[in-house]
């Protein structure tokens, strides 16, 4: 394309051999609007079983374990954010977990996803197969809890899926389907920008701070509230994000 002297995308030669998603996105480049496979979104919205569940957790990773029964750069979850909807456009509830204490979080955060989550209803993440990872971590490493902990993965599905199928594409995705590209085409109403804690490393590298002992008191209370501001935002946006898909079926 640069020997061609093509710089937008819109100019790209009708023949030039592109994927699904690259041959959506020129196609938006060129109307500038979205490129919208309708059957698609709804094959997708097929598989959601209400109640939902939209959740995300928030982790450390150290090269040196913080606790027992835990491995180098193991995926730590310290935090979740819930939003529950009992029927499809119906009210929303919302819950919050974040362990403020500086021991192992894994035993108290377990008790009140379970207690929160039910057992039935999909559970519906971004990018599922990180919070899948960090469960399965859980069932290794807190046997005690394994069987609940394993009923709940077959509950989940993935609101990222329409974006990296290409059922949904925007130029201003700029090829990515991650939430936070996603999010602002979507939801413009909706932005991390005023966040003091706006994604996941920074929660990270924030809550290792207050865990060893490198935050004074009203440090930490500043960063309390900005670690549940961040991980709220990210199941407020899927609700949101699911409510526009919703419309287009």
């Amino acid at each position: 394309l640069e020997a061609m002297n093509v710089r937008y995308l819109k100019d790209i030669p009708n023949d030039l051999p592109l994927s699904e998603r690259q041959r959506k996105t020129v196609l938006s480049a060129r109307s500038d609007e979205a490129v919208i496979d309708a059957e698609g979104i709804k094959k997708f919205l097929d598989t959601l079983d209400y109640p939902l569940y939209f959740f995300d957790f928030e982790t450390i990773s150290s090269g040196i374990p913080l606790f027992d029964n835990s491995r180098p750069f193991e995926n730590i979850p310290f935090q979740f954010s819930l939003h529950v909807q009992g029927k499809k456009d119906g009210p929303l509830a919302h819950h919050a977990f974040l362990h403020d204490q500086k021991n192992d979080p894994r035993k108290l955060l377990i008790r009140e996803m379970l207690r929160l989550l039910g057992t039935t209803g999909s559970i519906v993440a971004y990018n599922m197969s990180f919070e899948k990872s960090v469960i399965n971590g859980m069932i290794a490493d807190v046997p005690q809890y394994s069987n609940e902990l394993t009923a709940l993965l077959p509950r989940f599905r993935d609101l990222i899926a329409p974006f990296r199928s290409a059922h949904y594409v925007h130029k201003d995705f700029h090829g990515s389907a991650s939430l936070k590209s996603v999010l602002p085409v979507l939801v413009p109403s909706l932005s991390y920008d005023a966040l003091e804690i706006r994604e996941g490393g920074s929660a990270s590298l924030a809550y290792e701070k207050w865990m060893m002992g490198e935050m004074t008191e009203e440090e930490w209370q500043k960063t309390h509230q900005a670690l549940l501001d961040y991980c709220k935002l990210d199941t407020l946006a899927m609700v949101e994000i699911l409510g526009v898909l919703n419309a287009i079926c």
